[in-house]
């Protein structure tokens, strides 16, 4: 007969290091068994399950606490650790900047102030609009918050790639479902809302209200250039990771880091939008001007790294 704690011990060797299994797990699940028999010795079953319960939740709580002080300790250098830790920090990040971008244009709104409620839902359909430009900035956050002071190696290099891709693929959903969707309710929403004696305008979808794959359909200049617009969007999170991480040893402080990702995401975004203000011509395709921001900052960001890496060799 397995004896209770048996299959979680198991479990937790194979994730947890010898160490942690020797100070942590080891005792309370001896604990656990050693209360659990005596329990049963004096015949009181229901006695030995309650304590057999209140001991899964101490052991719960050590193993959160654990998980929390891996992921939040800097001193811990492991890339599971700091993959955590900026992940994290990015998702706070891109939530702060999500909401900076969302709630001012909705204040200056007169059904803010006649119907909140009105207002609230308003809100929500715009958030799919400001994740695209929220999401590479909330990385950049992280990535400095986290990497700040440390020399970029190839595992950190790694990881902070790993985390540019995942943060790609939600932009590419957003953009290709939520966007479209979010931007064409608020529409209607807002025409229901002002429409005169009940009369209400049906509304075809514009070009922001169109997915990537729908937009790849139409072959008029206004669409293809909104396309590769959205794509090269969609990708930014890679050089601005990037990038963030070569300067990253350069900082210090929290709050310089903080403030240099901002300056870098205002930085991208005033060039991503005098791009897409820039008349493209038969000199430079649309597919070579929109990315023109993403690869400025990619090459800036190889330089960094480069130039780090022969220090390093240095």
């Amino acid at each position: 007969m397995t004896r209770p704690g048996e299959h979680i011990r198991a479990i937790a060797s194979r994730l947890l290091r010898s160490e942690t299994m020797e100070r942590v797990v080891d005792p309370i699940v001896a604990d656990l068994q050693c209360e659990y028999g005596e329990a049963l010795e004096r015949g009181t079953l229901w006695g030995a399950r309650l304590g057999l319960v209140r001991s899964y939740v101490g052991l719960g709580r050590a193993l959160i606490w654990l998980g929390m002080r891996y992921v939040g300790d800097p001193r811990i250098g492991n890339p599971g650790a700091e993959l955590a830790r900026t992940g994290i920090v990015s998702v706070l990040a891109l939530a702060v900047l999500t909401g900076a971008l969302v709630i001012p244009p909705l204040l200056g709104g007169r059904w803010w102030q006649h119907d909140p409620v009105f207002g609230a839902l308003l809100s929500v359909t715009l958030v799919p609009q400001t994740l695209p430009l929220s999401i590479p900035a909330g990385l950049c956050v992280g990535v400095l918050w986290v990497m700040r002071g440390k020399a970029v190696t190839g595992r950190r290099l790694c990881t902070i790639l790993a985390l540019a891709m995942a943060f790609t693929a939600v932009v590419w959903m957003v953009l290709e479902w939520m966007m479209p969707q979010g931007n064409q309710v608020f529409r209607e929403m807002a025409a229901r809302r002002l429409a005169v004696d009940g009369h209400v305008l049906t509304l075809e979808p514009g070009l922001n209200e169109l997915g990537l794959s729908r937009l790849g359909q139409r072959s008029d200049p206004a669409a293809v250039r909104q396309y590769y617009l959205l794509w090269a969007l969609c990708f930014a999170a890679v050089p601005i990771s990037l990038l963030a991480s070569g300067l990253a040893r350069y900082v210090r402080r929290a709050a310089s880091a903080v403030a240099l990702a901002i300056s870098l995401s205002i930085s991208y975004l005033g060039c991503t939008w005098v791009v897409a203000t820039i008349p493209s011509g038969p000199p430079v395709p649309p597919s070579v001007l929109t990315w023109m921001p993403n690869m400025m900052f990619l090459l800036v960001a190889c330089a960094l790294l480069l130039q780090g890496r022969r220090r390093r060799a240095i």
